[in-house]
């Protein structure tokens, strides 16, 4: 056998025995720091909620006074011009009774909190977006790097093998399969390019198109031991939702009952005759006679939706506490596959390799086998990747749907 040969083979080992340490670049602090800044739908939640900030103020303004001028007994038959007409100044001013101030107020704060809250959300969902899309560029990093080092020795193995055949060592079979073999390694090295090129462009995307500096740091390892968060919905924001909305439609009941009460308008004003220049003070008041619109309609449908919140809000929490133990099992399973294939599994395969790889130095195997047990063992480490990147991937789901930010001091996971 060739010492070049041997060389190759040896490099393949040491490629395929573990995973090197990337060059430190981007890390998942950076990225979520990026993202919060620069995130344009967050930005736009911000603006939402300072607009219902704004009209939660607006609720509280009292009415506008009104005031009104009144000319009589000109023109006409009268001759009188406009200037010496009776003329009556009047002020004039609502006033709202039965609390309806107060509950508009107290529904306009219940939009503020929904849009507060909306923004929040929006918050988590752009957090756990940016930890799964820099965990899948993590990943598709190591798989592309593991793919281009695998190509360029399936290449040294195949001109090795070509100039033993040349030398008449080997059959002009095994030439042909390490070509297949090239090919194969050539063909992930491009998929491996695509989803790396794909899995930048959705991370840039989540802080506004700035493309990735460079590359980002290496694999994110998988914790030793499975520490399952605690089963705590109080700060789900689905929740937190369904109860602001119970609030708002109790708050609505308030209003319709306020609407009941009718509004008096207070007026006081000034009279001025046209013949004898007398003026006077006018007083008065008026208010509605609610003998039509008593705001029936309005207190029925205020306290169907008062049912119907508190019913949606009984349903979706038995919904959000399935969703959470669903995702908990997955993020459990995914974290118990990783460790099996890194303690088990993975070691399994490259201690085939291995004693392959002697093996075929000693003239004990093939060719073939040593391509198989290489093969084996890219897959298992295919295979722990994607178990890695779906347990990060429940951890992020699963830390949303418990309105947990991992930007907070204390929520990290």
């Amino acid at each position: 056998m060739s010492c070049r040969l041997i060389q190759n083979l040896l490099l393949l080992g040491l490629v395929l025995a573990g995973s090197a340490q990337a060059a430190e670049g981007l890390t998942l602090s950076d990225a979520l720091t990026k993202a919060l800044q620069q995130n344009p739908t967050l930005q736009a939640a911000g603006q939402q909620a300072e607009a219902a900030r704004g009209r939660q103020q607006q609720a509280g303004v009292l009415p506008n006074p009104e005031v009104g001028m009144l000319l009589e007994d000109f023109s006409g038959d009268t001759g009188v011009s406009a200037g010496d007409a009776t003329t009556t100044m009047e002020l004039s001013q609502r006033l709202e009774l039965g609390g309806k101030r107060s509950s508009r107020v107290a529904i306009a704060r219940t939009d503020t909190g929904e849009a507060e809250l909306a923004a929040q959300v929006r918050r988590l969902e752009v957090v756990r977006d940016t930890r799964i899309a820099f965990h899948t560029l993590q990943v598709a990093q190591e798989r592309l790097r593991l793919a281009r080092e695998a190509e360029a020795l399936a290449r040294q193995v195949h001109q090795a093998v070509q100039a033993r055949i040349e030398a008449g060592k080997v059959s002009p079979i095994e030439g042909a399969r390490t070509q297949v073999a090239l090919n194969a390694a050539e063909r992930r090295a491009r998929l491996a390019e695509r989803e790396t090129a794909q899995a930048r462009t959705r991370l840039s995307v989540l802080w506004g198109g700035e493309p990735v500096p460079g590359d980002i740091v290496s694999l994110t390892p998988l914790p030793a031991t499975f520490t399952p968060p605690p089963e705590d919905t109080s700060r789900s924001p689905e929740l937190s939702r369904l109860s602001l909305e119970v609030e708002r439609a109790r708050a609505g009941v308030r209003a319709a009952r306020a609407g009941t009460v009718p509004d008096i308008t207070l007026r006081i004003g000034t009279k001025r005759e046209a013949v004898t220049e007398d003026q006077s003070l006018l007083a008065g008041v008026s208010l509605p006679l609610p003998l039509f619109n008593r705001n029936q309609g309005e207190r029925r449908a205020a306290h169907a939706e008062l049912n119907a919140a508190e019913a949606t809000l009984a349903a979706e929490k038995l919904q959000v506490e399935a969703e959470i133990t669903s995702q908990r099992q997955q993020l459990e399973a995914a974290h118990a596959e990783a460790r099996a294939l890194q303690e088990g599994v993975l070691g399994t395969a490259e201690q085939a390799f291995a004693a392959t790889r002697e093996g075929y130095r000693a003239g004990k195997f093939g060719l073939l086998e040593l391509l198989d047990a290489q093969r084996a063992l890219i897959d298992t480490r295919n295979a722990y990747l994607d178990s890695l990147l779906s347990y990060f991937q429940s951890q992020a789901a699963l830390d949303r749907l418990l309105g947990r930010d991992v930007t907070v001091s204390g929520d990290a996971p």
